[in-house]
């Protein structure tokens, strides 16, 4: 019922998977689910590989966008805006 879509339009599908692999973040992601990852992009038609040059860029990328934070700082604040807008959704 309620699926990546709200996580996605806040914080984008690579911030998602920063924060759902723990305290290893998106470089955990992307060495333990990344072979599962290219199968799902290449599914949409051309894809890129997840070679080592591609997945640091990642990495670096989601660690530029998190400014420091932690993982659990980032969730805490990825539920509170979550909440926001199921209460959103509700009041509409």
């Amino acid at each position: 019922m309620q699926g990546p879509g709200m996580r996605f339009a806040h914080m984008g599908p690579f911030q998602t998977y920063h924060l759902a692999a723990g305290d290893g973040g998106i470089a955990q992601y992307l060495e333990h689910l990344g072979p599962s990852q290219e199968a799902r992009w290449a599914s949409l038609g051309e894809s890129p590989a997840l070679e080592a040059e591609l997945k640091q860029q990642i990495v670096d990328g989601v660690d530029a966008m998190v400014e420091g934070k932690s993982i659990a700082e980032l969730g805490a604040a990825r539920d509170t805006i979550l909440m926001e807008i199921l209460g959103a959704k509700s009041r509409l």
